[in-house]
């Protein structure tokens, strides 16, 4: 499995750790931008997208991944979130948004 992680947050190397000891191959940005540019395409099995980035919230980068064509399954993260943040981002086209953080043997 080809997975991108967009987060600009410490965790994410060690979640990259051990998708990559899972046996996936895992590419990690920490800006929105940068996911919109590298997941053009579909060339990914699955997206985990923080909501906290430094240059746009997980929303926006879900909505330009969608607007884009992008059909590859997000996964968006951030556990400070509310319920109405939480049904933005699944009505941006989010595939999961967990109300609770998410551990690295359940992605």
């Amino acid at each position: 499995m080809h997975v991108l992680i967009v987060m600009n947050d410490p965790l994410a190397a060690m979640l990259r750790r051990r998708l990559w000891r899972d046996g996936h191959v895992v590419d990690l940005v920490a800006r929105g931008a940068d996911s919109v540019a590298q997941a053009g395409g579909d060339e990914y099995d699955a997206i985990i997208l923080d909501n906290d980035l430094p240059d746009m919230d997980g929303v926006t980068a879900v909505g330009q991944l969608r607007g884009n064509g992008s059909l590859t399954p997000i996964l968006m993260t951030a556990g400070r979130k509310g319920v109405e943040e939480r049904v933005r981002g699944l009505n941006a086209g989010a595939d999961a948004d967990p109300d609770a953080a998410v551990g690295s043997e359940e992605v």
